[in-house]
């Protein structure tokens, strides 16, 4: 029987933001579309508690490193 809850992703990060349980967070945008899906940020207060230290841009990819304030 196939499970209907999701075992990661955006889901399970938006968890731990809103649980206020990430002390670092590292995000690799690639400019790449690939359709519908979960938003990361939404509904997601905890991100002010967030800030970015590092950005790395490179041709096909963006790093992003946050941590606590």
């Amino acid at each position: 029987m196939k499970s209907t809850t999701p075992a990661g992703g955006a889901l399970a990060a938006q968890q731990y933001l809103k649980a206020d349980l990430v002390d670092e967070m590292q995000l690799h945008l690639v400019p790449t579309l690939l359709g519908g899906g979960e938003r990361l940020f939404d509904g997601v207060e905890a991100l002010h508690a967030l800030a970015m230290v590092k950005a790395v841009v490179a041709p096909d990819v963006i790093h992003l490193q946050f941590a606590r304030k």
